[in-house]
């Protein structure tokens, strides 16, 4: 089993827990009877983040299961954000829409900080409301055009969407 997601998860096979796959490891695991059930889900970072699981229900003997940031039709991305700015930054996902999610607060000069992973939508945005009265956004939001839509600056493989904010 191939964990290319950014973050660690749990699994289960044949209903019984068996450990957690960090990220970026590839795990080999015995299975004592086929076909076999296995269930992944993925340790969030923040409770706003979206939940993420999946199954495979027929698994036969040798296979090679890769998790990634498509579960069933649905992509999903994982945000990491730098700011370097002298003001703090409240983060929102898909501001604006009704999956809208604020998953918290970046402190002044943080580098790297996760946000977890989010459902990808064709219109899916990330916004920053700055405490200095500047704003940030990535994607398409309240009907402007984006430089980019993030579908398209999304990494494909573990979803990881790297943005920053300089002064």
């Amino acid at each position: 089993m191939s964990n290319r997601f950014r973050l660690f998860q749990s699994f289960q096979i044949n209903d019984d827990y068996k450990n957690t796959i960090d990220s970026g490891i590839t795990t080999i695991f015995v299975v004592e009877s086929f076909p076999a059930k296995v269930r992944f889900e993925v340790m969030n970072l923040t409770q706003d983040a979206d939940s993420m699981s999946g199954t495979w229900s027929k698994v036969s003997n040798g296979s090679h299961l890769t998790i990634n940031n498509i579960v069933g039709d649905q992509f999903f991305f994982f945000v990491t954000i730098d700011n370097n700015t002298s003001a703090e930054c409240d983060v929102y996902i898909d501001k604006g829409y009704v999956t809208e999610k604020h998953p918290g607060t970046l402190p002044i000069g943080s580098q790297n900080v996760s946000m977890g992973y989010y459902r990808l939508f064709s219109n899916s945005n990330v916004s920053l409301q700055c405490a200095d009265g500047k704003s940030y956004w990535w994607g398409i939001q309240s009907g402007q055009q984006p430089e980019a839509s993030i579908v398209e600056i999304v990494q494909p493989i573990s979803g990881l969407l790297e943005i920053g904010i300089d002064p």
